[in-house]
């Protein structure tokens, strides 16, 4: 017989496994932000897009703005925007993102804007507060894409004094680039990719973030950085306004703001900052800020972002002879995908790490037009999200669980922020142009063909991939139970209890992240639980005690 532990077994969590997850800091007051706590919420993350636009355009309608101006009022449905908020509490979403955010229209911010913006979050907070659950992170959005009608937006005093500049409306022409670099850039017509050189810019993007702010919301997402930083050499200009958003932040809400942007990682580098200072000059044909490149060597890695976001990627595979165009997978290493690359450092936050957290999102950015189904970056001719909306529903299903474990089996930093609310785009044949419309996973009369009902299972589910590992010691018939979770849990609950009579608790165990059971007998059936209140957490699972003779012998 063997005179130690001699048993280990790890028994994956099935179907049978009740999980309820509602993560939240365990130390709300702090304005720093740990990994577990941002890891937690990337976990259970949707996209919520334009949410604040739909409320925004009915308020402006009611309030008699011209119609013809702001011809969105069709936008909005009380009945359907108050479905998105029962779904975001039903699902208990931890981090809802592009909830608020301008693609241009700038003078919208003139119009009751970020009035609009703060309503939706009272109301995403009232829905949670009612169901009894801990407060989500809520995301706003300030995009690269300018355009004149930035030039109706006055400049606030507190603005002007950040800066040390005078006030009077903000300058369209002083946000671009220098030698029509990237005019023109973004839709065509009247629009440019701003230029975070300019203070102008900058003192933009800050008047922005600060609104948001006010109005509730604890992250932003800073959409393509790397088409904004080309005269940013080090990324200063950057890490400033950074500095300056997350220092207002501190005495608002709880403290923080968790900054993201699409890219795999930049950071602020001070020593190429001041070699820029001496003798750098813009040239639009030089990418000075490409570190791939430049192959730059790093002495100090501060990262400029809290975590990291991009597009899903999405490699098209088995075409089908429909509409669908066919189905898609996600591969390390296609195009430009995320998976692997995050790059670590220290964070804002002050910890450092070598791969950054990520979110991957279905991404729109239009369809090929011309439509051409073997575009290298679109799957089969589409946009993330307007390919997986062609698809049918029982598949759309099917992938969303597909693509939640398949991101965490590519990199375990990776989450996948799910579909709630985005922009689609697609093509109406007769006329032979593209027209546009919304995904919703509230969408639909029957609730089994919602996807927000498939969102929650697979985050309540999520937990299929982690298991228990018990140990028995033939000596003693002890055994010592340890959850493999990626968080700790304070003050955690394990009960044991005989599968024949499960509301008999005949072992409990408080306070550890393990559990020890003494004198247990084998050959039975047991129905462990473990259970904690921050984050909110249940798990059990029944489990059979092999015999000795079967383990010691």
């Amino acid at each position: 017989m063997k005179q130690s532990i001699a048993f280990i077994l790890f028994i994956l969590l099935t179907t049978n496994t009740t999980m309820i997850t509602s993560a939240h800091s365990t130390n709300t007051n702090s304005t720093d932000i740990t990994q577990a706590f941002l890891e937690q919420h990337l976990s259970r993350a949707i996209s919520m897009q334009d949410l604040t636009n739909e409320l925004f355009c009915y308020a402006g309608v009611s309030r008699k703005i011209d119609t013809k101006k702001y011809p969105c009022g069709r936008w909005y449905n009380e009945e359907r925007f108050n479905k998105n908020m029962d779904m975001l509490g039903n699902i208990d979403a931890r981090f809802i993102g592009r909830v608020a955010g301008l693609w241009g229209r700038a003078d919208w911010t003139q119009h009751g804007y970020f009035e609009a913006a703060a309503e939706v979050a009272n109301r995403i907070n009232e829905t949670y507060e009612k169901a009894g659950l801990e407060r989500p992170i809520i995301q706003a959005s300030i995009f690269e894409k300018i355009e004149p009608s930035v030039n109706k937006v006055p400049i606030p005093g507190y603005v002007a004094k950040t800066y040390g500049q005078k006030v009077g409306y903000f300058k369209y022409e002083k946000m671009r680039y220098d030698k029509k670099h990237r005019h023109n850039f973004l839709q065509g017509g009247t629009t440019a990719v701003a230029d975070i050189s300019k203070i102008e810019t900058r003192m933009w993007f800050y008047y922005q973030a600060t609104k948001y702010i006010d109005a509730g919301y604890e992250a932003i997402h800073f959409g393509q950085i790397q088409i904004m930083d080309d005269n940013d050499p080090g990324h200063e200009h950057w890490w400033r306004l950074l500095e300056k958003i997350r220092r207002y932040a501190k005495g608002k809400n709880r403290g923080f703001v968790i900054c993201d942007a699409h890219t795999h990682g930049l950071f602020y580098l001070p020593s190429m900052a001041a070699e820029a200072k001496k003798n750098y000059k813009f040239d639009p044909k030089k990418d000075w800020n490409d570190d791939e490149k430049r192959k730059v060597k790093y002495t100090h890695k501060q990262l400029l972002f809290d975590f990291h976001s991009y597009p899903m990627r999405i490699k098209p595979t088995k075409a089908r002879k429909d509409e669908t165009g066919g189905e898609g997978t996600l591969e390390k290493n296609y195009l430009t995908a995320i998976y692997g690359k995050s790059k670590g450092g220290i964070t804002p936050s002050g910890w450092e790490t070598e791969s950054l957290p990520f979110l991957v999102e279905l991404d729109d950015y239009g369809i090929t037009w011309p439509f051409n189904p073997e575009s290298s970056y679109f799957v089969w001719g589409w946009d993330e999200i307007s390919w997986y909306a062609k698809q049918k529903r029982a598949y759309q299903k099917e992938w969303l669980q597909y693509a939640y474990n398949r991101v965490r089996t590519l990199d375990p930093n990776g989450y996948f922020q799910m579909p709630g609310k985005r922009v689609v785009t697609d093509v109406n044949k007769e006329k032979n142009k593209k027209i546009y419309s919304t995904f919703r996973a509230t969408s639909g009369q029957n609730p089994n063909n919602r996807i927000e009902t498939t969102i929650k299972k697979v985050w309540d589910t999520a937990s299929s991939e982690d298991y228990f590992l018990y140990e028995l010691d033939c000596v003693n018939n002890n055994i010592r139970i340890k959850l493999n979770m990626p968080y700790e849990h304070p003050s955690p609950v394990w009960k044991l209890a005989r599968a024949s009579n499960p509301s008999v608790i005949i072992r409990k165990s408080e306070g550890s992240q393990e559990a020890s059971f003494e004198n247990i007998s084998p050959n039975k059936e047991y129905i462990i639980t473990y259970s904690s209140w921050l984050p909110r957490i249940k798990v059990q699972k029944t489990i059979s005690i092999p015999s000795k003779k079967e383990v010691c012998d």
